[in-house]
């Protein structure tokens, strides 16, 4: 077991607690008084595990529809896939040639499948063992079990690296940064979303906010302290945007049950959902939560 204790952006070890423990999820947060991070202190990881995992023997009150979460991730990934297409439409106008591209936390491998699909050679990673077989079944991808420190790639390995919402849960991000610097090829592309916290919705929300009550979250990046720790480690950030996403109705309750977990709340949308199929209903929001940032090596 390890607890980290500094800044992994600055390496201070001056800090304020912003939520204590278990008020915005299990582990208290805190804030950098030098460079403005915030990250989830203390935290105690367990190497043996294949990926980092918050814990808690605080009793949770489960969301609306958690019983269903896993068929509700699944069609959040096939229908979330319209709205990460740009990213790749970006990419290739900043690229000569479409080449190696590597994702990390390929999940079920719907966004692989579409840069396939655009004649991009892919690699892709996904530690959990259910969502690489997921993709094998779907898709015939044999996706790589590992963590990103424990892969055998060469440096100047790939033309293009995303990330989409991993950034967010892993230990030691800019060790993780470092790494995706010498694994992409010189004048290579890297894109990486995650949530932002000087939003609008985290400003009113505050510790009620979705994202910062996961507690698979463990650093909490602004646009400003994202930027810093990409350009710290050699990218150049060439475009950074605030982005939004297509989500069913059912996916919509079950983010306001996580923000106000209220019976009554939790009531009243279970009487709505029951209107027709509104349930299975899509709907695209751009709350200014989201950003994706498009760096250069």
């Amino acid at each position: 077991m390890e607890n980290i204790n500094t800044c992994n952006n600055c390496k201070s070890s001056d800090y304020k607690v912003i939520y204590k423990k278990n008020m915005a999820q299990a582990h208290q947060i805190v804030k950098c008084n030098t460079c403005g991070l915030m990250y989830a202190y203390p935290l105690h990881i367990d190497h043996t595990k294949k990926y980092w995992e918050g814990s808690s023997n605080t009793p949770i009150k489960m969301p609306l529809f958690s019983e269903q979460f896993e068929k509700m991730l699944d069609m959040k990934e096939k229908i979330q896939v319209s709205d990460y297409l740009s990213s790749i439409k970006h990419v290739e106008r900043l690229l000569p040639v479409k080449g190696n591209a590597l994702e990390i936390g390929s999940s079920r491998g719907y966004f692989l499948h579409e840069l396939e699909k655009r004649g991009w050679k892919i690699t892709g990673l996904e530690p959990t063992d259910t969502r690489r077989e997921e993709a094998k079944r779907i898709f015939g991808f044999d996706l790589i079990p590992d963590k990103l420190e424990d892969t055998s790639f060469l440096d100047n390995s790939f033309d293009a690296i995303f990330m989409f919402h991993v950034i967010e849960h892993v230990l030691n991000p800019s060790f993780t940064i470092s790494l995706l610097y010498r694994f992409l090829k010189p004048g290579g592309i890297l894109v990486i979303e995650t949530p932002t916290y000087d939003s609008l919705p985290y400003k009113v929300l505050r510790h009620r906010e979705r994202s910062i009550r996961c507690y698979g979250h463990f650093t909490f990046f602004t646009k400003k302290t994202l930027k810093i720790m990409l350009e710290k480690s050699g990218f150049t950030t060439v475009r950074h945007d605030r982005v939004g996403r297509t989500l069913t109705f059912e996916r919509l309750f079950w983010n306001i049950s996580v923000i106000f977990k209220s019976e009554l709340i939790d009531s009243i949308l279970e009487k709505i959902s029951r209107i027709g199929n509104i349930r299975q209903f899509k709907i695209y929001l751009n709350m200014g939560d989201m950003q994706r940032i498009y760096c250069r090596k």
